[in-house]
């Protein structure tokens, strides 16, 4: 069986056991998947280790996906997606109905990175900013790889200054693994994105988040709530003017950009960093 078939087998059982209210049993996936009992029971260990909660019914003496309580990685979610997308687009009559946005390739230079991530040694880039002319070198801990707007980064901490910040993996002209090992963080640096729009950090990503009110037009508002801008983000009312809306966030380069793409669709009401726009 190629990995292909595999993830086909997969994907078509972790579909038919997340229908709700319906509980298979294993002989009626034995005939369906036409596999053995023992490669269905393999599966289904491989279901759980994703992350699904797979429960068993006495009663029905059958098995189903409680989506509720499954506990999926990002990363796993998006693959699946992914290669649900991919077995349509094979479809010829279907495939030229599908558009993709353009995503930065994932080279060895993200393989580099993740692996000095895991072995915890030092990386020497020699990079160049967009916001510099030359480029410079220097050594950096990396600590995350993050993905924003269809660009991979690396969240990392500059060991010459010892400030933690984001470099684009497509503006790192060189890297080498060094030697030398460093010591991860107590705290999950992810923690320091928690209250962070985009890929930007605060200078003081540890001090208090601010609440931002935003009042949305009534013709953009539907997007907004439909699309968060933050996990953070609470409708506080109907004005008579628009929808108001609530972030608990850091100021970021990224979050003022993304504000002022709506123009006059949004009105910033409260908050001491914004009150220019």
């Amino acid at each position: 069986m190629t990995f292909q078939e595999h993830l086909e087998i997969l994907v078509r059982l972790i579909e038919k056991l997340s229908v709700r209210g319906c509980y298979l049993k294993l002989s009626d996936l034995v005939k369906e998947i036409n596999l053995s009992e023992r490669q269905i029971q393999r599966y289904i260990t491989e279901i759980r280790n994703l992350g699904f909660e797979l429960t068993y019914c006495k009663k029905h003496k059958g098995y189903q996906i409680d989506k509720e309580k499954s506990t999926l990685l990002p990363a796993t979610k998006q693959f699946l997606e992914a290669f649900k997308v991919y077995q349509i687009s094979q479809q010829n009559k279907i495939s030229n109905y599908i558009i993709f946005d353009k995503r930065q390739e994932v080279d060895t230079i993200f393989k580099d990175l993740h692996d000095a991530i895991v072995k915890r040694f030092l990386v020497e880039i020699t990079y160049q900013s967009f916001w510099q002319e030359e480029a410079f070198t220097t050594e950096i801990e990396p600590y995350l790889l993050k993905e924003y707007k269809n660009r991979w980064y690396v969240v990392a901490k500059n060991y010459y200054n010892q400030k933690i910040r984001t470099f684009a993996l497509d503006r790192i002209q060189q890297l080498r693994l060094t030697a030398k090992n460093f010591t991860y963080p107590q705290e999950n640096p992810a923690e320091l994105f928690k209250y962070c729009f985009g890929i930007f950090l605060p200078e003081n990503p540890l001090e208090e988040p601010e609440e931002v009110l935003l009042l949305f037009s009534y013709e953009q508002a539907p997007y907004v709530q439909s699309l968060p801008l933050h996990h953070s983000q609470k409708v506080v009312g109907d004005t008579g003017e628009g929808i108001l809306i609530s972030l608990k966030v850091h100021y970021t380069y990224d979050l003022n950009m993304e504000l002022l793409s709506f123009g006059d669709e949004v009105k910033v009401i409260a908050t001491d960093n914004y009150k220019n726009l």
